[in-house]
């Protein structure tokens, strides 16, 4: 990475000592303008947002920019320990329209939060397509952390998230039948369920893959359910033969899922899941998906409600975790 691509942007004022900061940048291609004209017709165009912190933006036709390609599998190893492997490969781009988007990370020694700088960014490029369209910023052609002082990469653009025990594997016969029972059910129903069914499954495996997964946990709850809060109450009530709805958050802790789901929605507050949480949550639409396929009632999340080594004080509920040591 080389300075030369933030020639139009003034970053002097981010930082009092470029050896201990740095800053995190986003290359995107940009579609349908001719090299000689890119440059030219952007003349007039913004060069930096005041967000929570600068975002400086900058416009160019280069050539034969490298920047790092970074990949990272992992993999058990013969024992069954996770075995993290790491490859990086340097990619020249072509020549092409780039729109080059820079927010400051580290500054002065404080290191940054790659969470909110990736949000930062995400903000500025949301405003800045919105107006441009989407094909002014196509793809992200490169994205990660840059020393301010010599402009050397210095990590991998996302969070390496190590796996926990309630992650699993759960390897069991019954595990078999009930996937089996499911995909049979799944082809007997009409199609607008199994539309709506298949799509709420969808869109909760995408949870699964998310660390910010609130958006995709509450969507899905909604397609399987049919419903929004009310709905999603009552299909846990008939699931779990409860008295009446009030019973509902007490004895399952959907209660708290419904406040994280109104913080996301009304207020912009991210709810931070823990892994026993999230295996709750699974366990949970679980049970609601065999509810709604009318199979019989297993109780996946009265087991683990139950089960020694999970801590679900988060959706007060108990913390198991000290029954698990005795």
């Amino acid at each position: 990475m080389h300075k030369v691509l933030l020639s139009n942007v003034s970053c002097d004022g981010w930082f009092r000592d470029a050896a201990t900061s740095s800053f995190w940048i986003r290359i995107y291609t940009s579609l349908l303008v001719p090299h000689d004209k890119f440059v030219v017709s952007l003349q007039s165009a913004i060069k930096e947002l005041a967000l929570e912190q600068p975002v400086a933006i900058s416009y160019g036709v280069q050539e034969g920019i490298n920047v790092p390609h970074f990949q990272h599998y992992m993999y058990a190893g013969k024992n069954g320990m996770t075995v993290l492997e790491f490859a990086s490969e340097q990619r020249a781009l072509k020549k092409s329209n780039f729109v080059f988007i820079a927010t400051p990370m580290a500054i002065d020694g404080k290191p940054g939060n790659p969470l909110r700088t990736r949000h930062r960014l995400d903000v500025a490029a949301s405003v800045m397509r919105l107006h441009a369209g989407v094909n002014f910023m196509r793809d992200i052609v490169f994205e990660g952390e840059v020393t301010a002082l010599d402009d050397k990469f210095v990590a991998p653009g996302e969070e390496i998230k190590m796996p926990q025990t309630p992650e699993g594997p759960f390897i069991n016969e019954k595990n078999w039948g009930h996937i089996g029972e499911i995909a049979k059910s799944l082809t007997a129903l009409s199609e607008e369920s199994r539309r709506r069914i298949e799509l709420a499954l969808e869109y909760f495996d995408k949870a699964q893959q998310q660390e910010d997964a609130m958006f995709y946990y509450w969507t899905a709850l909604e397609m399987l359910c049919g419903g929004r809060d009310k709905t999603i109450r009552l299909k846990l009530k008939e699931c779990y033969e409860l008295d009446n709805v009030d019973v509902v958050d007490r004895a399952t802790g959907f209660g708290f899922i419904s406040q994280w789901r109104h913080g996301f929605f009304n207020q912009g507050l991210r709810p931070s899941l823990s892994s026993d949480v999230r295996r709750y949550i699974q366990l949970l639409f679980l049970d609601l998906l065999r509810h709604e396929l009318h199979l019989p009632w297993v109780g996946y999340l009265a087991a683990i409600q139950q089960a020694p080594g999970y801590n679900l004080e988060d959706i007060g509920l108990a913390d198991n975790r000290v029954s698990a040591q005795r």
